[in-house]
């Protein structure tokens, strides 16, 4: 699978599948399928991106650059990734699919969207870790 999608993406097609995992919950749940496009540029932080990580593939935030390589993290984590190079970023998830709806991820409003639905996640796991 990830060779199919690697040649796909250096193709310059873009890639709908269904990833398992809760590392980007709520942006992205269990199961929803998300639509990675090629790197027009270099990606930014807040962008979703899929990348080759130590187990496979996975579709994490950035949320930093040092230097020439990226960290990234799952929404739902509270750990940093190995960072990585531009070599090992894939693509970028521009949209999930929920509900028979696509929802884009990239943009301001988007974006506003997700920190709001993160904040709400964050405090729901403390208030339910205390219970």
């Amino acid at each position: 699978f990830e060779r199919v999608l690697s040649e796909l993406l250096s193709e310059r097609r873009a890639a709908r599948f269904r990833p398992a995992g809760m590392s980007m919950m709520p942006t992205i749940r269990d199961g929803e399928a998300i639509v990675v496009e090629p790197l027009k540029e270099a990606p930014r932080r807040g962008d979703i991106v899929l990348l080759r990580g130590r187990d496979g593939l996975l579709a994490h935030r950035i949320v930093r650059r040092d230097g020439s390589l990226f960290v990234t993290r799952g929404d739902s984590s509270n750990a940093d990734d190995p960072a990585v190079a531009l070599e090992g970023i894939l693509g970028r998830v521009t949209s999930v699919e929920r509900e028979g709806r696509t929802i884009p991820l990239a943009g301001f409003v988007p974006a506003v969207t997700q920190l709001a639905a993160w904040i709400w996640f964050r405090a729901r796991r403390r208030l339910v870790g205390r219970e």
